[in-house]
């Protein structure tokens, strides 16, 4: 048998598409703030709802019974059709 001084060959490569390297935690001040940003941001879009308002006061609100339906069917189901 022949020796080598030769370094023993690097294990084999990670499955491709896995990263197997550690990321350092997000520091807890950092998620609080983002958590923080995230609280801030106002629910209700007040422009939109003063827009609807103003649509069906001024009697030019039309409902699309369509979309709504189609809206719902595709909520329902879990596939949607090809």
């Amino acid at each position: 048998m022949h020796r080598s001084d030769q370094p023993a060959p690097a294990q084999q490569p990670a499955e491709k598409g896995i990263d197997d390297t550690k990321q350092p935690a997000p520091a807890p001040d950092a998620v609080q703030s983002l958590v923080e940003q995230a609280l801030a941001v106002d629910d209700i879009r007040q422009d939109k709802v003063q827009a609807l308002r103003h649509a069906i006061q001024a009697g030019e609100y039309r409902i699309e019974s369509d979309k709504i339906a189609d809206a719902m069917i595709a909520q329902s189901d879990p596939e949607p059709p090809e």
